[in-house]
């Protein structure tokens, strides 16, 4: 998720509110946190879905790779994000609260509440889960199985040359060339999804608690937990895209030693 919620909250717990006391900006702020979380989770499960067709039918899925598909793909997130970003608003249900540090709906264990919650919560959380965990379920399995077959499939012998030499095989030195870099990435992806499932988990949970128990059955400094635990997801990503990834590393490394030389310079001045 942006960094774009983050920001008006750090203000408002620093400034008594500010800029979050403002009705207006209330709203669009508690919109965005939605509809970016929202959005975030069900692409997740997009993803998760494309790449299980890419690794169990890769012929259907070159077959499949139109634009029209694509076009689909990012619309279908970002149109269920905003449309249930938009109810609370649309019903006046949002207002800044302390404890959660965003503009949130002040959850009661009402019918509304429950109805609209109820999808919310299944649609914008528990399904894309349940996609993401069956989907890379498979493809480790797949991966497992495609890694194993090579083993045994792979010349382990070097091939013998007219002149009596011997050359050793192409084919597994690519292999172990590659596995380590192809293991990275999976690796990197798979604990961005992890982290960012195990960082919302809280925040849609405390939610489903108010609306079914009522508004005190969480604790307030656990509300406030779950909301900066919400926010370190969109913190941890760059820095786990960076282990996994070289070029990503290299970028964020240069971006820091850019950032340092601007404070530096502005100190100095």
């Amino acid at each position: 998720m942006p960094p774009f919620p983050q920001v008006p909250s750090a203000c408002a717990l620093t400034n008594d509110g500010w800029p979050l006391d403002n009705p207006g900006f209330c709203t669009f702020h508690g919109i965005l946190n939605y509809w970016l979380t929202s959005t975030s989770s069900v692409t997740l499960a997009m993803i998760a879905l494309d790449r299980g067709l890419a690794v169990k039918k890769p012929l259907e899925y070159v077959q499949r790779s139109t634009w029209r598909r694509l076009a689909q793909m990012v619309a279908l997130p970002w149109t269920l994000g905003i449309v249930f970003a938009v109810v609370p608003a649309i019903l006046d249900w949002t207002a800044y609260q302390f404890d959660n540090i965003v503009c949130d709906v002040d959850w009661h264990p009402r019918r509304e509440h429950v109805i609209y919650y109820a999808a919310t919560f299944s649609l914008c959380f528990a399904t894309p889960a349940v996609i993401v965990l069956v989907q890379y379920a498979r493809i480790l399995a797949e991966v497992h199985r495609l890694r194993s077959a090579v083993v045994v499939t792979s010349p382990s012998s070097p091939t013998r040359i007219p002149n009596g030499a011997f050359l050793p095989t192409r084919q597994s030195s690519t292999l172990r060339h590659r596995s380590p870099g192809n293991q990275k990435i999976l690796v990197s992806i798979l604990t961005v999804i992890v982290i960012f499932f195990v960082c919302i988990t809280p925040f849609c949970c405390t939610k489903l608690v108010k609306v079914l128990l009522g508004p005190k059955a969480i604790p307030d400094w656990l509300d406030m937990l779950s909301t900066v635990v919400q926010f370190l997801a969109s913190v941890a990503n760059p820095f786990v895209y960076s282990i996994g990834l070289k070029s990503f590393h290299a970028a964020l490394c240069r971006l820091t030693r850019s950032g340092r030389r601007r404070v530096t310079w502005s100190l100095s001045v």
